[in-house]
């Protein structure tokens, strides 16, 4: 529940603007105050978790590229490994000039 709440002190000037408070210091101005600097934790908080989040993604993403290179790897491997064996079950041409 707001409500506005007033003091006066005689040596603080305060920042009020209603006309029967003029320079009374207002409690709803600290309220206020509250309030901006809840909202900005709120905020530097999200942008935290939107930080991490994108280090995730970007971890997952180099993974995933890691992942991908391994298996191209594996495939030319592969294929190297096959190519060899075909290359031996080939007969072997000999030619002899007589």
């Amino acid at each position: 529940m707001a409500f506005d709440a007033y003091l006066k002190i005689d040596s603080i000037p305060g920042k009020s603007l209603d006309s029967k408070h003029k320079d009374w210091i207002k409690e709803q101005e600290q309220e206020q105050e509250q309030e901006q600097e809840q909202e900005q934790e709120q905020e530097q908080e999200q942008e935290q978790e939107q930080e991490q989040e994108q280090e995730q993604e970007q971890e997952q993403e180099q993974e995933q590229e890691q992942e991908q290179e391994q298996e191209q790897e594996q495939e030319q491997e592969q294929e190297q490994e096959q190519e060899q064996e075909q290359e031996q079950d080939k007969p072997q041409r000999i030619s002899v000039k007589l």
